[in-house]
């Protein structure tokens, strides 16, 4: 995935965020056809969900995208470039998004492939506790969403268990 601009988006954090959205949904670990299910949450206007969370309007819209593991895989990796180029351009992260260092980069992109680039805007504290380098209070911030439902997977799994300890003993 490296290239440029997308330097921050490496293989171990592809693997992360994988691992985050609970693998793809697939028959089997082999690279079998993509299982389809109707999406959980509230109502969209994508109500189907496959591989790596990655919605559609219909199971032939999702189908015609990706069949087998490796699809979901190239279509996850476009939509990881996709937001962190519409973070780059638009909403409140954009003036600095490239001034931060990796590990926060990622954490953009991870908050904003599952609520949205337009969700992630509701993370001003967040933003404050980057531009303050506040390391407690960004992780803090990861706790929070914006319908309740806390990132503690998606933190763990880019950052690992040292750094939740870290912080459930004030550090």
């Amino acid at each position: 995935m490296a290239g440029g601009a997308y330097d921050f988006l490496t293989d171990d954090f592809f693997e992360a965020l994988a691992r985050a959205e609970n693998e793809p949904l697939f028959l089997s670990p082999d690279d079998t056809p993509l299982k389809i299910i109707e999406a959980t949450g509230k109502k969209t206007s994508r109500p189907w969900e496959g591989g790596y969370g990655i919605t559609g309007k219909s199971k032939e819209e999702l189908l015609n995208q990706m069949q087998t593991k490796a699809d979901a895989d190239k279509v996850l990796k476009q939509t990881i470039k996709d937001t962190a180029d519409q973070i780059s351009s638009s909403g409140i992260f954009k003036d600095k998004f490239y001034e931060y260092p990796d590990k926060l980069k990622q954490i953009l992109v991870s908050i904003a492939f599952n609520v949205g680039t337009s969700g992630l805007n509701a993370y001003t504290k967040l933003k404050e506790a980057m531009d303050a380098g506040d390391t407690a209070g960004i992780f803090r911030e990861m706790l929070t969403f914006a319908e309740g439902v806390p990132l503690t997977n998606r933190r763990n799994l880019i950052y690992g268990d040292p750094l939740q300890m870290a912080i459930e003993n004030g550090r």
